[in-house]
């Protein structure tokens, strides 16, 4: 593998990995990102959901449960060692 990657690399197709997969490394970026925000920051989202009224969380899960599944992938990955 290692050999492959320093001897067969092709840059020209980082490209079309980034348009096929760019949700999901759109959702990767936000969790790094939220990885390193401030702790006063998540002190304060915790507090406002918890003053939150049902519906306002509610809402927020439909939001989380429609974002995954737009990254879910609709077809089962093979299991890699299958490839070789």
């Amino acid at each position: 593998m290692l050999n492959r990657i320093f001897t067969d690399f092709r840059p020209d197709l980082f490209l079309p990995v980034v348009q096929g997969y760019k949700y999901v490394l759109a959702l990767m970026l936000f969790g790094y990102v939220t990885h390193f925000i401030p702790n006063s920051w998540q002190e304060t989202l915790i507090a406002g959901l918890k003053r939150c009224n049902v519906l306002v969380c509610a809402l927020f899960l439909v939001i989380v449960i429609y974002i995954v599944i737009q990254v879910k992938s609709s077809a089962i990955q093979p299991f890699i060692y299958f490839q070789f």
